[in-house]
């Protein structure tokens, strides 16, 4: 309790000052983290957070903190926005999860001497994306709603995906096991199944549903609203699959529950103002939490720092690239946008310390990349969607083409959308 109520202090003291430096919030949330990691690191509770035992409360928090950033961010489309934003998130997922898993790979391969097996996985480790960062910085800057971010989103859910389907092959090699084939087929089948089942079953049951269940009692909408978040985070891990991808698509149906379909409003306004209120309580541990698992011992060896150096810059390229695949005008938003390893990378990273996978070497310059892709991918977001107005894209369906319009100075890019919907 005392950890939680301190990390909730903490962000909103370092919350407040990174605002200050004209820096997105998050930044500084993540920074109290660190800083918490630093000043506490010997003692009980943070080498219990660290090794995952014992702290169930706290992780449990910070994942709850992760659904409802997602679910936010689902709130901003429906299932016919995903159709859409799936041409380009399928595309930015794959090469997101190749290009920086090859490059993870070769690095560790030859640079680092290690077994083509480990060296596989450690490659797996790069494939991470942790959506929950981007999330809350598209969340803080309102541009949620803006076709660069519903690809970040929808990609990001893509890759997290693949990437638990990387993991589970890599780790039977690794392991010098066989990769159990029964059992991968599982995995992938229920995903995918989870992925196109659950979007089609919100789109056609989350009105009734809710409805019904606001009818036995109106009062209780904020507590249906999370429940309904939460029941699909349990399908999204009984299909092996992360809660926040489950969360997500929570929020998709929500979206279409409480939106008429002319794209009025419908009782949104209490809803949308509920759910950032109660991020505004969860979101802070998720990131303090996020901060502080990381050690900082692992900055002190200076073979361990250069590697980790290296693999920053390797998973930083390996997602930059992936944004090439997006019309020109929003490439580097959204490779920047899906950069940040997060809590994902260091699940990853961790596995593979606790299976024998990574030796110590290769787990503290994971921890490394993990840590300095996140802290980096807020300022440079904020800083290039706050400095120019990204490129519209605007599908003429009829037409089977997609046009781009550049906003002219003073002209508000909604009013084009508008029009065009005319």
């Amino acid at each position: 309790m005392l950890w939680i109520g301190g990390a909730m202090m903490a962000a909103a003291v370092f919350g407040a000052v990174a605002k200050r430096a004209k820096q997105p919030k998050v930044l500084g949330a993540l920074i109290a983290g660190l800083a918490i990691g630093i000043i506490f690191t010997n003692t009980e509770l943070l080498h219990s957070i660290r090794a995952g035992k014992g702290t169930e409360l706290i992780s449990g928090l910070a994942e709850i903190g992760a659904m409802l950033l997602l679910f936010k961010a689902g709130m901003e489309g429906n299932l016919l926005s995903i159709l859409r934003d799936a041409k380009f998130g399928w595309k930015v997922a794959v090469i997101g999860v190749i290009m920086p898993m090859g490059g993870g790979f070769l690095y560790t391969y030859y640079a680092m001497d290690t077994h083509w097996a480990i060296a596989l996985f450690q490659g797996g480790v790069f494939a991470a994306t942790s959506v929950g960062i981007t999330a809350a910085v598209l969340t803080e800057l309102g541009v949620l709603n803006k076709d660069f971010a519903r690809v970040i989103i929808s990609a990001a859910v893509i890759d997290d995906v693949l990437g638990l389907i990387v993991l589970t092959v890599c780790q039977g090699f690794a392991t010098g096991g066989e990769t159990d084939a029964l059992q991968l087929a599982t995995q992938i089948g229920g995903a995918i199944l989870f992925v196109i089942a659950i979007p089609l079953i919100g789109h056609y049951l989350a009105g009734r549903v809710l409805r019904t269940f606001n009818k036995v009692d109106p009062e209780a909408s904020e507590a249906i609203i999370l429940g309904w978040m939460f029941i699909y985070g349990a399908g999204a891990i009984f299909s092996g699959l992360a809660a926040i991808v489950g969360a997500y698509f929570a929020g998709v149906a929500l979206e279409e529950v409480y939106f008429t379909r002319d794209g009025k409003r419908h009782q949104s306004k209490e809803v949308e103002h509920f759910i950032d209120r109660v991020i505004i309580g969860f979101a802070p541990v998720f990131f303090v939490y996020a901060g502080c698992v990381v050690n900082p011992e692992v900055f002190l060896n200076p073979v361990v720092l250069k590697h980790g150096l290296f693999f920053t810059l390797i998973a930083m390229a390996g997602k930059l690239f992936a944004g090439l695949v997006v019309p020109r005008g929003q490439r580097m938003i959204v490779g920047v946008g899906m950069a940040p390893r997060g809590e994902v990378g260091i699940i990853f990273a961790t596995i593979g310390l606790s299976t024998g996978i990574l030796s110590q070497e290769l787990f503290g310059a994971s921890m490394i990349m993990v840590l300095l892709t996140t802290l980096v991918t807020p300022p440079l977001l904020g800083a290039m969607i706050s400095k120019r107005q990204p490129t519209e894209i605007i599908p003429l369906r009829s037409m089977g083409v997609s046009m781009r319009i550049v906003p002219e100075r003073g002209h508000d890019p909604h009013d084009v959308e508008a029009d065009a919907d005319a």
